[in-house]
């Protein structure tokens, strides 16, 4: 508490305070999202906290399997039933702005398919629509932003496309993988599997994959 007051605005009592609520060693909490398409379009709700939009969602409680938070959470705010069919991506989640926030946290989103319910706000959102993804309304940064929905339309535009990651980019990881599969269609012989295998360490050493 006395070196957060010594490098910030904030105060040793408040965040003594802060620091008491959770107790135990620190971790990452979790935060689950669902992607919900409907005829090309993205399930959002309205949240009442910002007055902005974003992805059905939220915390992870403790003892929660990670695609029974988006189905629970993605009914309690938007009233519509879905299936997790896909991990899209996981994300580190409190480097929006580029900088720390004061509690670590991990986004999970998961693809999801629509098989029933109805739009019906909650007491947390004030709305539920679906959206085109080059019409979207002001979006609620720190749940939704531009980084999560580009990783879902690739997913959309390719379904066998691996599950995101930070860390290594999505780009990066496929072109190794394309590079490997040149060699599996053009390995007439040792010598050309050889040529190409090198040429997958080149590429694998110039993502930061070797």
């Amino acid at each position: 508490a006395e070196i957060i007051e010594h490098h910030t605005t904030l105060e040793k009592e408040s965040v003594t305070k802060v620091l008491m609520e959770h107790p135990g060693y620190a971790t990452p909490k979790i935060d689950v999202r669902a992607a919900v398409i409907k005829d090309g379009k993205i399930l959002l709700v309205h949240e009442s906290t910002d007055n902005c939009w974003a992805m059905p969602g939220g915390w992870a409680d403790v003892g929660d399997v990670p695609s029974e938070v988006a189905i629970r959470e993605c009914k309690e705010e938007s009233g519509f039933d879905v299936k997790p069919i896909k991990v899209i991506g996981v994300f580190d989640a409190n480097r929006v702005s580029g900088k720390l926030e004061f509690f670590h946290a991990f986004k999970i989103i998961f693809l999801c398919e629509l098989i029933g319910g109805v739009a019906t706000p909650s007491d947390e959102t004030l709305d539920v629509q679906f959206f085109d993804f080059d019409n979207l309304p002001s979006l609620s940064l720190n749940r939704t932003n531009e980084k999560h929905l580009n990783e879902i339309k690739l997913h959309l535009q390719n379904p066998k496309r691996r599950t995101f990651y930070d860390g290594i980019m999505s780009t990066q990881r496929d072109l190794v993988y394309n590079v490997a599969k040149a060699e599996l269609k053009q390995g007439e012989h040792a010598k050309e599997i050889g040529n190409l295998g090198q040429t997958r360490v080149c590429v694998r050493r110039a993502c930061g994959m070797a």
